[in-house]
């Protein structure tokens, strides 16, 4: 258990557990500020048992999440040769990980209790599995030689977008991601990040965002990313818009001294992406001499004074 440098009673609440459940062992990471989901997860897999010997498995599970019987064994069962990570179904998570999208094998009407729901799809939907272009983080299965090979989480997504990175990259070397169908974990749903304040949460999340959409900008080049439904079958990626370009056109004849003045104005006090194209209609004063010395200035020279609209 990696604590975040909980506010509240948490550490006081496991080190109870710890003290009166002698197996198997917890054991507590408490770090001494809030790292982020990613450097917290992280650091729990590089401090357990096994780490560096390419062996053996990782599973991550968010604090608001309970398990049921057998659902280890059901989870892992898929993770080997092409197969990166494993995840089960949910009663709140997305994609195809959702449990009413397969809840057909059961022959009769789903259970309302978790528990039982569970154990009906454990019935029904044993050794089933189906590939999908994301596994959602709330509860995630990873084999630990390609966690070595291939690094663990982005610590630059400090809250969320971890799990659309970590997914992206595993299919980009080729492996694949499945849904273990007869595995079911119950999730509360946004509860970890419940004692952030919502401007500060959201606020994290967007610049985790950002951050995962440069890493794919750098993958794929500036304006080239795929969409989100090709990336990960989703909607609800949304990085902050850049700003447009802005092409800021001035016609001139003569007049430098005002053509001076009106460049430096553009040139402090615009600081969103632009570029100044200037049209010179045939001047005869200092204005060319002067265009020429002004750096990055996209000058196109007429002969003649062609009019303001031609100019434009």
């Amino acid at each position: 258990m990696v604590d975040n440098a909980s506010q509240d009673a948490t550490r006081a609440r496991v080190r109870e557990l710890i003290e009166r459940r002698p197996a198997p062992p917890i054991r507590l990471i408490a770090n001494e500020g809030n790292l982020g989901f990613s450097r917290g997860c992280n650091i729990g897999i590089a401090k357990s048992t096994g780490a560096g010997s390419g062996a053996g498995f990782v599973v991550l599970l968010n604090p608001d999440c309970q398990v049921s019987a057998g659902w280890l064994e059901t989870l892992l069962a898929p993770l080997e040769r092409d197969v990166a990570a494993t995840g089960p179904l949910s009663n709140y998570v997305a994609g195809k990980q959702k449990a009413e999208l397969h809840l057909a094998r059961i022959p009769t009407k789903a259970p309302s209790d978790w528990r039982e729901l569970a154990a009906a799809l454990a019935r029904h939907n044993a050794g089933r599995t189906v590939e999908t272009k994301l596994l959602i983080g709330f509860c995630l299965a990873l084999r630990r030689d390609l966690l070595e090979k291939h690094g663990a989480l982005d610590e630059a997504l400090f809250l969320g977008n971890d799990d659309l990175e970590y997914s992206h990259r595993m299919r980009g070397h080729g492996y694949r991601l499945l849904v273990a169908t007869d595995c079911f974990v119950h999730h509360h749903g946004q509860r970890s990040f419940a004692s952030l304040a919502k401007t500060t949460r959201d606020r994290l999340v967007q610049e985790s965002t950002d951050a995962l959409q440069r890493k794919l900008e750098a993958i794929y080049g500036d304006g080239r990313v795929p969409s989100p439904m090709d990336l990960w079958d989703i909607e609800w990626f949304r990085p902050t818009p850049k700003p447009a370009m802005v092409s800021i056109v001035v016609p001139v004849w003569n007049n430098v001294g005002f053509t001076r003045a009106c460049l430096k104005s553009i040139a402090t006090y615009t600081p969103e992406p632009h570029e100044v194209i200037v049209v010179d209609n045939g001047s005869t004063d200092g204005t060319p001499a002067y265009l020429a010395s002004v750096p990055r200035l996209r000058v196109i020279r007429n002969e003649t004074n062609l009019g303001f609209a031609a100019a434009l």
